[in-house]
């Protein structure tokens, strides 16, 4: 059986949910890679390897995750390193399933430059109009409502549809088939991945009838 835990990469809750599905675990499964995992484990932020507008949008990215982690106390990813840390103590077996970042970082780069400059204003201006925008208001301790995020995804993709298939898609498709082939060695498997990542994994296992998810 597979138990896929959404989480908010900043959310307290994400921390309680971790811990609760790991109480009945074979395995647990990380939306992290191996450079991410170390850099999160040594607290390094990781550096550009190169200048130009491109890096600047990844910095940009970065930064607008601490900032939102600010607002809870929580650093991005701190979720994931729990995950891993409590199936440690435990001796639970530890995947980290996700595509390996460089990839990830050097399809970022080529998304086409009128994606990019949509982008890049969307990054600079999204504190700005989370701190002063009107409507509802959404409580980052807690991981948001399956509409909510379905709502945001879908924006997302109809906003950024490049950076939607890097980011979402083709990921959720590696995570997809290595969750497969940790599935013929464990019983109970506990995937902890972003609340987007969610639907579009459950939709690819289940498309290969692989197996029961909840």
């Amino acid at each position: 059986m597979i138990t896929i835990v959404p989480t908010s990469h900043i959310a307290k809750e994400s921390l309680v949910k971790v811990k609760k599905a790991l109480e009945n675990a074979d395995c647990v499964c990380v939306e992290l890679d191996r450079l991410r995992y170390e850099g999160l484990k040594s607290g390094e932020k990781g550096s550009i390897e190169s200048v130009g507008f491109d890096s600047l949008i990844i910095w940009l990215f970065k930064k607008l995750q601490e900032w939102l982690g600010s607002k809870t106390g929580i650093l991005p990813g701190t979720e994931m390193l729990e995950a891993v840390e409590i199936a440690k103590e435990r001796g639970l077996a530890v995947y980290l399933i996700d595509q390996d970042i460089r990839l990830t970082v050097e399809r970022i780069r080529k998304m086409p430059g009128k994606e990019k400059l949509k982008l890049f204003g969307y990054l600079v201006s999204a504190p700005i109009l989370m701190k002063f925008g009107r409507g509802e208001k959404i409580d980052l301790n807690k991981v948001p409502e399956n509409e909510l995020i379905r709502v945001a995804m879908e924006e997302f993709q109809k906003q950024f549809p490049y950076l939607y298939k890097i980011l979402v898609e083709e990921r959720n498709q590696h995570m997809a088939q290595a969750i497969q082939k940790i599935q013929d060695k464990h019983e109970k498997i506990v995937v902890v991945v972003g609340a987007g990542h969610e639907k579009g994994i459950k939709t690819l296992l289940n498309n290969i009838h692989y197996g029961s998810y909840s």
